[in-house]
């Protein structure tokens, strides 16, 4: 369930200059920045001045979810939910609790209350969608997917939508487009990275894949579906020199080292020729228009950038 919407914090992003003016509002603050140890502190004083505050159950909640405290964070939202049983954004976190640990039904009639509270609301629609399709039910998902586009068709996860919509019609094509799109305008998003890198599976280029599949690794080493996806990318890829120089490449990329990676990728583009002539010697001239065109005038830049940052270094200096 990477790349969930999930709703937003009611204290909204925090802002330069504005005070907090009490353990909830600091809470709330912490919370729109992802500090949940703090949000955590701060929502446990809130709730010790005054237990029957449903917001603070919320905001201990959310920070539990943050922290992957799966347990402590359902128990919250429920005792939120007691509290201000109308409350669509509790049932939608809610169900993204109960959809990680797998209480499947529980998800699902969390999910139904929120939209019955809020049938307007294009984050529940959109991860309502990637749950069905998660559970096998792809006609629905999509349906509840084109309705999160058509209520927020500027949002950026609505190309995420299209892209997810397209991969399970079996469109793989028309979801690496929407894919593109959406990395075009946000280079850092990672659903979208990962998206690209299935879609391009799908196409049966597993090399593009892995190059895709490893950025979103090194976006977020932690995903499990990053993982997944790089990892299945590197068995598309298969054996031989040329399939090892996609993996190096990947590796560094997926670790994104403090070394010159466009160094690294000229180096492994040199590697990749000599697999091609190792491999499929009537494609040597490809192999030498490589070497030509790419690798040794990328060796030759880069080998002077190198050389000039030793130069106007420390030690060159000396």
């Amino acid at each position: 369930m990477d790349g969930v919407v999930g709703p937003g914090p009611e204290g909204g992003d925090p802002r330069p200059g504005r005070r907090a003016v009490g353990p909830l509002d600091a809470a709330l603050e912490f919370l729109a920045r992802g500090d949940w140890r703090r949000a955590d502190s701060f929502a446990r004083q809130a709730l010790a001045a005054d237990p029957s505050d449903a917001r603070a159950h919320t905001v201990l909640a959310w920070s539990a979810f943050g922290r992957d405290d799966l347990p402590l964070a359902e128990r919250e939202f429920r005792a939120a939910l007691a509290l201000d049983p109308e409350c669509a954004q509790t049932y939608h976190l809610l169900a993204l609790t109960l959809w990680r640990l797998g209480a499947v039904g529980g998800a699902e009639a969390a999910f139904r209350n929120s939209l019955a509270l809020a049938p307007e609301d294009a984050g529940v629609a959109a991860d309502y969608g990637m749950f069905l399709i998660e559970g096998g039910r792809g006609a629905e998902g999509e349906e509840r997917l084109r309705t999160a586009r058509r209520l927020e068709p500027e949002r950026q996860g609505s190309l995420y939508y299209q892209g997810v919509c397209a991969a399970a019609g079996g469109r793989p094509e028309a979801g690496e487009a929407a894919f593109r799109e959406a990395l075009r305008r946000a280079p850092e998003d990672t659903a979208a990275l990962r998206g690209l890198a299935e879609s391009l599976l799908a196409q049966g280029r597993p090399g593009e894949a892995l190059d895709a599949a490893a950025a979103a690794v090194g976006r977020d080493p932690e995903g499990t579906a990053n993982r997944r996806v790089y990892h299945r990318a590197q068995g598309g890829v298969g054996g031989g020199v040329a399939a090892a120089a996609f993996r190096i490449h990947a590796w560094f990329a997926a670790r994104r080292p403090a070394a010159n990676l466009h160094l690294v990728s000229w180096i492994l583009l040199a590697v990749l020729a000599a697999g091609l002539v190792a491999e499929r010697p009537g494609d040597r001239w490809l192999a030498v228009l490589l070497l030509l065109a790419w690798g040794a005038p990328g060796a030759a830049y880069h080998g002077v950038e190198l050389y000039l940052a030793w130069k106007t270094g420390p030690r060159g200096r000396r």
